[in-house]
């Protein structure tokens, strides 16, 4: 009788056990579903930004990537110091286009940065506030002034710090960090030339520079969401 109640003991210890082992997978695998997926929303925030970007290109028609700022997509009439005939020349469809897609972006990119938390909390929150920053850029149009510049100037900072910290931190740790400093060296020439023209040493429109300055983050971020958040999961 004994023996049959040690039996049932471990009988039923076993149960216990695989249902712990069970829910425990069941939890690693929900985890990394939603690692994944913070991953490929995080892809698609950068892809949808550059997408808004150059949808409102085309459809203003009076577009000058040379003289002009990108933000000036999101507000023609800024843009044009409101002039009737400059603003009559551009379609203002690209407003909403622009300021919407950014603050979409934004926000999604702020979301999903989250799953990187659990590698580091040092460059992660950069992210997120240059994810922050960036639909402020959308949400705050050139009408805004100042509040606008800061955003924008903010969004730069943030990025390039972003870089600067996790290359620091991982610099010993393969080909992404070698990657990272090429990349924030790029961006640091962009930012450089976007102060460089406020300051009116040189005679240039922002877009240039903040293309510059902005899409190699935006590659660096994609990779950080593919090798960490997909590639891992």
């Amino acid at each position: 009788m004994y023996q049959n109640h040690a039996f049932s003991r471990k009988k039923a210890y076993d149960r216990v056990n695989v249902f712990v082992q069970r829910c425990g997978f069941m939890e690693r695998q929900n985890t990394s579903s939603i690692n994944r997926l913070l991953g490929l929303l995080g892809i698609i925030a950068v892809i949808l930004a550059w997408l808004s970007i150059l949808l409102a290109i085309i459809v203003s028609g009076c577009f000058n990537i040379v003289s002009m700022a990108l933000s000036d997509l999101g507000d023609w009439v800024s843009a044009c110091n409101g002039d009737p005939l400059c603003i009559s020349m551009c379609n203002r469809l690209s407003e909403p286009i622009f300021n919407y897609g950014l603050i979409i972006s934004g926000t999604l990119l702020a979301i999903t940065t989250m799953g990187l938390y659990k590698f580091s909390k040092s460059y992660p929150i950069f992210i997120t506030v240059a994810g922050i920053t960036l639909a402020l850029i959308g949400f705050l149009p050139e009408r805004f002034g100042i509040y606008h510049f800061m955003s924008a100037l903010a969004f730069f900072l943030t990025l390039l710090i972003a870089m600067i910290v996790y290359s620091v931190i991982n610099r010993r740790k393969g080909l992404l960090s070698k990657m990272t400093l090429i990349l924030a060296f790029v961006s640091f020439i962009g930012l450089v030339l976007f102060i460089a023209i406020e300051l009116g040493f040189i005679d240039l429109g922002y877009a240039i520079p903040e293309i510059i300055g902005a899409l190699p983050a935006s590659i660096w971020i994609s990779l950080l969401f593919y090798n960490y958040l997909i590639k891992r999961s």
